[in-house]
């Protein structure tokens, strides 16, 4: 269970089914899930996230490597971007799949 103040989730639609599935299932709970698109590359709009990312932010979920289209997330970026736009926010990265990227 998330903080009682602390309700919103930010994840991307390119998530592993098993992320999406656990972003759905707390959706249906209540807590509020933002669902950030990627573009005709697969790549994270980063002000999109900037704008997501908001004081009752609790999560942030974001795959380093897709593992479908290989594309490469620049996870250094989305860390300062979630540091410097929210409260102390824990973010999630499965990055398994990197391993084999670099």
């Amino acid at each position: 269970m998330l903080d009682r103040d602390r309700q919103h989730i930010v994840t991307t639609r390119v998530e592993h089914s098993a992320t999406l599935k656990h972003c759905e299932t707390l959706a249906k709970r209540g807590h509020e899930v933002t669902w950030l698109g990627v573009d005709g590359n697969g790549q994270l709009d980063l002000q999109e996230l900037e704008k997501a990312v908001r004081s009752d932010t609790a999560i942030v979920t974001v795959m380093w490597a897709n593992n479908e289209t290989g594309v490469l997330f620049p996870i250094h970026e989305i860390a300062e971007i979630v540091r410097e736009e929210g409260p102390p926010v824990f973010t999630r990265t499965p990055s398994r799949q990197s391993a084999k990227s670099h």
